[in-house]
């Protein structure tokens, strides 16, 4: 099982996770620009973001049990 769905992942053909890593590059910026314009660090902020699973020939069905 891969991370973040790099090119040698998808090349490999292994199944992996893909992470927003720009939405999540993006709201990070957004919030630290949120800090410095109101002098103080966000405390009550919680954003939840969906990783998605990307699946290739390393997913199988898994033994059969008898």
């Amino acid at each position: 099982m891969g991370h973040d769905d790099t090119p040698e992942a998808g090349a490999a053909g292994l199944t992996t996770v893909a992470l927003p890593s720009r939405r999540m590059a993006r709201e990070a910026v957004e919030l630290l620009l949120r800090a410095v314009t109101d002098g103080r660090p966000p405390t009550d902020s919680l954003l939840l973001l969906r990783p998605e699973l990307v699946h290739r020939s390393t997913t199988g069905a898994g033994p059969e049990v008898a």
